[in-house]
């Protein structure tokens, strides 16, 4: 039999970015299912957003402000999508890819690039040199949630 907490965690409703009533499943059931994310981005206002739409599209999300710091989240941890902007103090997107590529291979497929920086040359080279996913800031949410979607049948991991 459940606690009348238990059922309040069941039954409470929650709502999505723009006030809308999104379902809340059993937290056991939400809990088990949720799928690592990793946001690498120096903007924490950016950052924060791009977080609590995951979050409420029931990812478990974690949030590095740049290269260095996600390079140590990475040695704690997998994760089934990593989204990195590409210029960052510290350590850049493409200095990222190439740390990662060296310790964790198989976490390369995994990434989206963003940036807002569109033209910039470097990033475009970079982008197409290693076929990564880029998105431009500023995106809408349902491409960044159908993005995160597609490069997880890619990877298997949908």
């Amino acid at each position: 039999m459940k606690s009348e907490t238990q059922k309040r965690e069941t039954h409470t409703p929650i709502y999505g970015l723009y006030g809308e009533r999104v379902h809340n499943l059993d937290r056991a059931v939400r809990k088990e299912a949720r799928k690592k994310v990793l946001i690498l981005d120096d903007d924490p206002d950016f950052a924060d957003l791009i977080r609590l739409l995951l979050e409420t599209n029931g990812y478990e999300v974690h949030v590095a402000a740049d290269g260095v710091q996600g390079i140590k989240k990475i040695m704690a941890g997998d994760y089934a999508i990593i989204l990195c902007d590409m210029i960052m103090p510290n350590l850049a997107g493409d200095m990222f890819y190439v740390a990662i590529q060296r310790v964790k291979p198989h976490l390369c497929r995994r990434i989206v690039f963003m940036t807002g920086h569109q033209g910039n040359r470097k990033v475009d080279e970079f982008i197409r040199k290693v076929r990564g996913l880029l998105l431009w800031k500023p995106f809408q949410s349902h491409i960044l949630i159908e993005t995160i979607q597609a490069l997880e049948k890619k990877t298997g991991q949908a």
